[in-house]
């Protein structure tokens, strides 16, 4: 199958002299609005959920936080405190021109679904019920617009793993679900082309590598908007806002800069003074069955300064 690549240095395809040319297109964009918009009938877009329409407002909850978190605990906690923070901290859109390219697409013809690396049952590595519901909640709050307009063109694509606007990716690769989704379906019910989003360059090469087996058209794209604010990731901080937050049960969290000057009011309480105190009252919160076992899921936004220092 032949390839027609765009990623600085072309990408290498196995050839099938009897299949059609594949039209593949892989790049690194760090804005929303460099996605191209005009595209022929027949075009989809795929796209991941976090890190690239929405995310945290707080170094907690961040890409950098969760990069954090998994090397600095054991047990369950990574899993137990992300569930924790996406039913209660306030999400924002990434870029608010995310709703616009949206729209346009549509009015293009295009419908958008997401695709998110979460199971329905499980996030990530932690089985957990009605992730599905907790992250349409998360969309929502956050002002992300999407609707089932895929679905509704394409209806052979519904399956068991799709909610909301969003199919929620039962393997670890989301090209492997791509897959198993689109074999299922006549190639002429399928979309002719797609355009898919992530932050992670794994999936964008493993989604890449999906179409082109497929032999349907494709531009990836590998969006780094986050990158900046993970390099500036402060473990101090997250940790400052982790403890407040729970400490609260919920109802308050320092911003970045209030927890600043809250680590600066002694220097001596390094990141690991305040993870352990965190995961104390973490502990003590989760055997009270206040930390996620039948918890509510809550609409309202936090203020996103409540602390006073």
């Amino acid at each position: 199958m032949s390839a027609t690549s765009v990623f600085g240095a072309s990408q290498v395809c196995p050839i099938d002299p009897l299949a059609k040319e594949v039209l593949s297109v892989i790049k690194t964009i760090s804005s929303i609005e460099e996605l191209p918009v005009a595209h022929p009938q027949g075009t989809v877009l795929l796209t991941d959920l976090d890190d690239v329409a929405i995310h945290t407002a707080y170094d907690l909850g961040s890409r950098g936080w969760k990069n954090y978190i998994y090397k600095a605990t054991d047990k369950c906690w990574p899993g137990i405190l992300s569930i924790y923070l996406a039913r209660i901290l306030p999400h924002i859109l990434v870029e608010s021109k995310i709703n616009e390219v949206v729209a346009t697409l549509k009015e293009n013809g295009h419908p958008t679904a997401g695709l998110t690396a979460k199971k329905r049952n499980q996030w990530y590595s932690t089985e957990h019920l009605n992730v599905d519901q907790i992250t349409i909640a998360q969309l929502k709050r956050a002002g992300f617009k999407i609707d089932d307009g895929l679905i509704n063109v394409y209806p052979g694509l519904n399956s068991a793993e799709y909610y909301g606007g969003v199919f929620f990716c039962p393997y670890d690769l989301k090209g492997d679900y791509l897959i198993d989704l689109l074999e299922k379906v006549s190639p002429s019910n399928r979309p002719k082309k797609v355009l898919f989003i992530d932050d992670r360059s794994g999936q964008v090469k493993s989604v890449a590598a999906a179409l082109q087996k497929l032999g349907i058209d494709h531009e990836c794209y590998h969006y780094k908007a986050v990158e900046e604010k993970e390099k500036r990731f402060s473990p101090v901080i997250a940790n400052i806002q982790l403890l407040y937050l729970l400490m609260s049960e919920g109802k308050e969290i320092p911003s970045d800069e209030e927890a600043f000057i809250i680590a600066q009011k002694d220097t001596t309480r390094d990141e690991t003074y305040y993870l352990n105190a965190a995961l104390e009252k973490a502990e003590e919160l989760e055997k009270a069955g206040k930390l996620n076992e039948k918890q509510e899921l809550k609409e309202e936004k936090l203020p996103a300064t409540s602390v006073r220092v």
